[in-house]
Parts: C-alpha cells; sequence; structure tokens
C-alpha cells in the first residue's frame, strides 16, 4: 500500500463508496467535483454501477479514462444484475475490507447532496475528534439544511427515529442516514452481509453499528434535498418493510435471540452477486493533505 495520508489525527487509507443506479444525468458532478485536496486524501474510489439501464457506466468509464484527477483512483465494480441498494453497498464494502482500507466514506451519486462539501467536512470532523469509529452526516441537527427536501420524507425520518428508540432501544436523530465516514475494524466486528439487500440496509447498519461495545461516534449536520432524478422508492412499501424489520428485531430480542442475525455468513461474493470489476488503467499514489 501506498504511502497513507492522515485522515483527521490519523495516517488511515481511506476509500469512498458511491452507488448508482441511472445515475447518468448526475454521476458526473458526483465524482468530478471532489476537489483535488479532497482526492489527495483518498486511496480509492469505488463506484457501484448496480445494472442501470441508461448510460450510467458509459458516463463513468469515461471519467476512469479521461479525467487525470479522479479516473486514476477510479474503481468500478459493474453489477451483473440489480441487486438492490444494499446489495450494492455489501459488495462494496466487502471489496474495501479485502483492499486493506482503513477507513470508509459512504456518498451518493445522485445530486442529492454537494459531494466535495460532505466529504470536506467528514476530513474536518474528523480532525476535530480524538478519538473516532463512525462519523455520521445527520439532516436533523443543528446547522444541518433540508431546503429543497420533501416533508414527507422529512416526518418519515423523524417517525423511524422514535420507532427505531422504542423498539430497538438506540437513541439516534437519524437513523436512516446513509452518509458515513466509518472505520472499516468496525465493519469487520459486525454481520453486515446478513442484512437486507433492500433499502432499508442503511438503517439496519446503523443499528449494528450503534450496538457495538465501546463504540465512539461523531456527528456532523448534513445539507441534503431532493435528487432530480425520479426515486424508484414506493414510500408506502418502504415504510412498511421497515416497520417489520424493527418489530422483528424487538420480538427476536424478547426471545433473547440477536436482533439481526449474527451467524457467520456464507456470501460466495463472485458466485452470489456476479460482478465485474474495472480497474482504472494508471493508478496513482494518494499524499497527505
Amino acid at each position: 500500500m501506498n504511502s497513507v495520508p492522515p485522515v483527521g489525527k490519523e495516517k488511515l487509507s481511506l476509500a469512498i463508496l458511491m452507488p448508482g443506479y441511472n445515475v447518468a444525468s448526475t454521476i458526473e458532478q458526483a465524482l468530478c467535483s471532489l476537489s483535488q485536496q479532497t482526492l489527495d486524501a483518498v486511496a480509492e474510489i469505488v463506484f457501484i454501477n448496480n445494472a442501470s439501464k441508461d448510460a450510467t457506466l458509459a458516463k463513468v468509464r469515461a471519467i476512469q479514462e479521461e479525467n487525470k484527477s479522479v479516473g486514476t483512483k477510479l474503481t468500478v465494480i459493474n453489477n451483473y444484475h440489480n441487486y438492490g441498494l444494499g446489495g450494492s453497498l455489501k459488495i462494496g464494502i466487502w471489496h474495501i475490507l479485502n483492499c486493506g482500507h482503513d477507513a470508509l466514506m459512504i456518498l451518493h451519486s445522485d445530486g442529492q447532496g454537494d459531494n466535495e462539501s460532505i466529504a470536506d467536512s467528514f476530513l474536518q470532523r474528523a480532525r476535530q475528534e480524538q478519538a473516532w469509529d463512525l462519523i455520521l452526516a445527520n439532516r436533523f441537527v443543528q446547522g444541518a439544511d433540508l431546503r429543497g427536501y420533501d416533508r414527507k420524507r422529512i416526518l418519515g425520518n423523524l417517525f423511524f427515529n422514535i420507532l427505531t428508540h422504542v423498539l430497538v432501544g438506540v437513541r439516534m436523530s437519524d437513523a436512516g442516514t446513509g452518509i458515513i465516514l466509518v472505520k472499516t475494524h468496525l465493519l469487520r466486528q459486525i454481520a453486515f452481509a446478513n442484512l437486507t439487500s433492500e433499502l432499508q440496509f442503511n438503517p439496519m447498519l446503523n443499528i449494528l453499528m450503534y450496538k457495538t461495545p465501546g463504540i465512539r461516534i461523531a456527528e456532523m449536520p448534513l445539507h441534503w434535498h431532493d435528487s432530480e432524478i425520479e426515486s424508484a422508492v414506493v414510500p408506502w412499501h418502504y415504510v412498511l418493510n421497515l416497520t417489520k424489520i424493527l418489530l422483528l428485531y424487538r420480538m427476536r430480542r424478547i426471545l433473547g435471540l440477536p436482533g439481526f442475525s449474527d451467524a457467520p455468513h456464507k456470501t460466495d461474493w463472485i458466485q452470489d452477486y456476479p460482478h465485474e470489476l474495472l480497474l482504472p488503467v494508471h493508478k496513482t499514489a494518494h499524499s497527505p493533505l
């Protein structure tokens, strides 16, 4: 592994993970808005193309081949089938753990947030903390900006914050956030492969991480708005499924079982989630900020 730059007060090999489905209209901004200062702190950017039906893959491959700043760090994982948001994130996490990176930052590719601003805020927050395992971007803390974010989504997320506290016993002010900076040693401790491959992966992962003994957590405000890309999420379906997941968690705990299965996973990441790995032609070293 090349010379490792500081992330916060430590020298960590940092990877950015970015899933995407039909994001041809936003992916260039999502990737190419990252500043050189941010890119210098990053060892690898992993984009997961989740069997997009538009020109997403072609756009990302063009960036990989033509953009000297981003492209040399950009690994593309091209799913042969649509494995859901959770399935894509699981493949990406597995790849990043397998590469030996020390920290992982999850960003979106659909234009809901300014990735450069978010990444820079994560790095600044890490510098402020004496010690941390997980930093969450939070839509509901002081300094957050939700102008342009659908009110129904705001109310729905606030409802699930309460439901998570009641049924799981964890108090989170943004239980469903999927924008995080996490050290990979934490991900190695939890059975993330057993979680759903659907949209509810994010809140389930957050619960598992929060439940890890001794975890050191920090938060930062998030500026968030609706994407210009039409969402495939059916609100009532998402609400129903997440409610079922949280109720089942509570029932399992009452029975003395782990809230989510912690059995050793038997996932064969290549056979169970067929995909191809498209590496950058020329890889560059990352240097200290």
